[in-house]
């Protein structure tokens, strides 16, 4: 029988055995090897029999759209660790998807011209998942089409306040189009944006948090909000942004070196003593533990700014953002899906493990993997509103089960900080 929670509970009692010291990489990933092929078998079969390409499917760009189904299949299509008649199923499946993405992103062009700029919620993601489609196909061609594509549209995100609900941050804003611009460096070569692309992103973020800090008068001489929100989650908020200058630090000036570096450090001394971190900032509530808010976002600046800034204290606050809180409040009652399910929250003991080599954060991430097939996850988890989708659902499950195959490569969708 389902259980019944009510709405102001977020997440499942964690009953699952933790780690043990006894156990070695070898015994964890051939303990859960087979389970874990035939879920993914599973999750693909559920896709593809349940999602269609249909270019109206595509609205909610790479974030719940139907290129993000086709990112998650084309990812899954390049492990080794699959059949090959299930990695061809996904390839041409994302191949389909993403047609009938570009399909809608051609019709809408003209008369929803500010969603171009978006990287997770608009057309500027789809651009970007077929420049790498269509380069790991062999179409040369038409990979150049959409990095142009891509490269024509920053000039949209030059003015300071070109979106008036915050121009900043990763969803629609200016670090979306910087995660976009590192996604095809990683996937396609360094050269593949010109210099002078990401400078002027850069410059504007910059000069964009430098007049909100001075007008709030913030204890951070970068800040930013969205929607009147000072975010500080990976979503909407401060941490992806400082995360996205960091990537791209070679492109700070001395002056705008010293501000980044402060604004981390603002945004370091947030922690809980939950070892969380509050949405927004000055609030006191730390109940959320979400990729989009809270901890489980927040390591990846962490992990970034430790080996940028090469402070150890980022590093050590990384640990506690993953740690033992993490593990009691990361079953989310939410769903499968990596922005507020259970999938995101495994994601962020993956980057632990990449980060550290420590056991104990495979073996967990691991243990939630088996957690989103288990009769109490199936009976009460609830239905996300894109239950097939990169974000909500289980397109972006369907990476992260294909990452715990092989954990010294995973890596958050768009997310990668060890490259």
């Amino acid at each position: 029988m389902a259980q019944h929670f009510p709405r102001s509970r977020r997440y499942f009692t964690n009953h699952l055995q933790d780690f043990d010291d006894k156990l070695t990489k070898e015994s964890i990933q051939s303990r859960y090897q087979t389970d874990i092929l035939q879920e993914i078998e599973n999750v693909v079969g559920l896709i593809v029999s349940r999602v269609k390409a249909d270019p109206r499917a595509e609205d909610g760009g790479l974030y719940v759209g139907l290129s993000g189904v086709a990112y998650g299949l084309f990812y899954a299509s390049q492990s080794s660790n699959l059949s090959a008649e299930t990695r061809r199923l996904c390839l041409t499946t994302a191949g389909g998807y993403l047609e009938a993405s570009l399909e809608y992103c051609r019709k809408k062009s003209e008369t929803r011209n500010s969603t171009g700029t978006a990287f997770l919620l608009g057309h500027l993601g789809v651009y970007v998942l077929a420049a790498v489609f269509f380069a790991r196909t062999g179409k040369p061609e038409k990979s150049r089409q959409y990095i142009e594509k891509f490269i024509s549209l920053h000039s949209m995100c030059k003015p300071v306040n070109f979106l008036s609900c915050g121009g900043d941050e990763l969803l629609v804003g200016r670090a979306g189009y910087l995660c976009g611009a590192l996604f095809l460096q990683q996937e396609l070569g360094e050269n593949v944006i010109p210099g002078h692309v990401i400078q002027t992103i850069v410059n504007s973020i910059i000069q964009s948090g430098r007049a909100l800090a001075s007008k709030l008068k913030s204890p951070s001489p970068l800040m930013y909000s969205y929607y009147d929100s000072l975010y500080l989650g990976a979503a909407h908020g401060l941490s992806a942004i400082l995360q996205m200058l960091l990537v791209y630090s070679k492109f700070l000036d001395s002056e705008a070196t010293k501000d980044v570096t402060a604004a981390c450090y603002c945004l370091l001394s947030c922690e809980t003593e939950n070892n969380n971190y509050p949405a927004c900032l000055n609030e006191t509530r730390d109940h959320l533990w979400h990729w989009c808010h809270g901890s489980p976002g927040v390591i990846y600046f962490l992990i970034k700014a430790s080996q940028v800034l090469k402070d150890e204290k980022f590093g050590d606050a990384a640990l506690r953002a993953g740690g033992d809180n993490l593990w009691k409040h990361g079953l989310l009652l939410k769903g499968p899906g990596i922005c507020h399910g259970v999938a995101g929250n495994g994601y962020a003991f993956l980057a632990l493990y990449r980060a550290t080599g420590q056991l104990k954060h495979l073996y967990r991430a691991h243990q939630f993997g088996q957690f989103m097939f288990a009769e109490e996850f199936t009976a009460s988890a609830r239905t996300p509103d894109c239950p097939f989708s990169l974000y909500e659902g289980w397109a972006g499950s369907l990476c992260f089960l294909v990452d715990l195959l092989d954990p010294e490569n995973s890596s958050f969708p768009f997310f990668n900080v060890f490259k």
